[in-house]
């Protein structure tokens, strides 16, 4: 079930906080691809979302949408080498979020 609502005050200001993006956040904006949150970062933007907006979330599996923080260096290397097998991963979006938070839980 997805229902449009505008972006919250309160989320906006919290994704801001994580975010690598400079212009304005969207709902449509994937945490990942577009705001660059991932790695020790998504961990605590996650913590922080379920206890500031009481959403569940111990059933989300965060490593089918994010990748785990490595060194920058093995990050590029990785890139080079392994450029045919790179894992997509899944789009978390504001929306999702936002559904979220309406429904009381993310999985």
């Amino acid at each position: 079930m997805v229902i449009k609502m505008s972006l919250d005050k309160d989320l906006k200001l919290l994704l801001e906080n994580y975010s690598t993006k400079q212009q304005d956040i969207t709902i449509n904006d994937s945490l990942y691809y577009d705001l660059g949150i991932y790695g020790d970062d998504i961990d605590e933007f996650m913590k922080e979302f379920s206890a500031k907006f009481h959403v569940d979330i111990s059933r989300f599996n965060l490593n089918e949408y994010f990748p785990n923080e490595q060194d920058p260096f093995i990050s590029i290397l990785l890139q080079i080498f392994i450029k045919k097998n790179k894992k997509k991963y899944k789009d978390l979006t504001v929306q999702h979020l936002i559904n979220a938070i309406i429904m009381k839980k993310l999985e």
